[in-house]
């Protein structure tokens, strides 16, 4: 395929208002959580910075209703709180867990419980790894 060919290809996956994205050019370890795990505070001032480009952003409307089409083709295939972990970065002025309570505002009460058993499955688990480190000192 010569070079103006595959040029073309990319040009029609590429939504135009892309190009006038404010975050275009910017870090994207802003918009993305990195594989490491991050501190609350950390996270809550990264969300922040990224959510100030989408507040400053002419296509922030598009960009939200792309992700939001992208993240939910596929929901029906999925386990109601399986399509949020395709849900990565900010979009559109938005975190993953605020576009899918706004895909699906029916199920915002369910993903909290949800979410609330996992941290207490999650501080069950610290404990006794607190608790056999004390063990093993004794």
């Amino acid at each position: 395929m010569a070079w103006e060919e595959s040029r073309a290809v990319i040009d029609l996956e590429m939504p135009a208002w892309l190009e006038l994205a404010e975050c275009a050019g910017a870090d994207p370890d802003i918009f993305f959580t990195p594989s490491a795990k991050e501190s609350s505070e950390t996270k809550s001032y990264r969300e922040s910075a990224a959510k100030a480009f989408c507040g400053r952003c002419l296509v922030r409307d598009e960009c939200l209703e792309a992700s939001m089409n992208e993240e939910t083709q596929d929901h029906a295939a999925m386990t109601p709180f399986g399509d949020l972990e395709l849900r990565h970065g900010i979009r559109g002025g938005k975190t993953p867990v605020e576009r899918w309570r706004l895909a699906f505002p029916d199920m915002t009460d369910a993903l909290e419980e949800h979410r609330q058993a996992i941290r207490a499955q999650d501080r069950r688990r610290d404990l006794a790894r607190r608790a056999q480190k004390l063990q093993n000192r004794s």
